[in-house]
C-alpha cells in the first residue's frame, strides 16, 4: 500500500467514524481549527497530515486511534455497501413509478376500447 493509498484508507475511516457519531464535517473542523472543505479534503485522502492532528481527530471523535488507521477495509466496504443500497433503492422507486404510469395508460386504453366498443 502506497502513501495516497493510506491516506484515502484513514480518511475513510475518518468519514465513518465522524457520520457514525453523527459529528458534522463543519464542527469536526471547527474543533481542528480548519474549514468543512480542510475536513473533506482530509477524510478523501488528499492531503497529508501529522500524527497529532490524527490523535486531535481521534480526540474529538472519541475514537481509538488505532480505528482510524484500520486497513482491512471494512469501512470502506461498508461505505461502498450502503452506496450500492441506495442505488438500487432508487432504481426501485423508478421501477414503481413507470408501473404506476403503465397501469395508468392500460386504464385510459381500456376506457378507449370501451367508448369505441359501446
Amino acid at each position: 500500500m502506497n502513501s495516497k493509498e493510506l491516506l484515502k484508507t484513514i480518511g475513510q475511516n475518518i468519514n465513518h467514524i465522524r457520520k457514525e457519531k453523527g459529528v458534522k464535517g463543519e464542527t469536526l473542523g471547527k474543533e481542528l481549527g480548519v474549514t468543512k472543505a480542510a475536513v473533506s479534503n482530509l477524510e478523501n485522502g488528499l492531503v497529508d497530515f501529522k500524527i497529532s492532528t490524527l490523535i486531535h481527530i481521534a480526540n474529538v471523535l472519541n475514537a481509538d486511534i488505532s480505528t482510524l488507521l484500520e486497513l482491512n477495509n471494512e469501512n470502506a466496504k461498508e461505505i461502498e455497501l450502503s452506496d450500492c443500497r441506495a442505488q438500487v433503492y432508487k432504481q426501485i422507486r423508478i421501477i414503481d413509478m413507470l408501473v404506476s404510469r403503465i397501469e395508468y395508460m392500460n386504464e385510459q386504453i381500456e376506457c378507449m376500447k370501451m367508448k369505441k366498443a359501446g
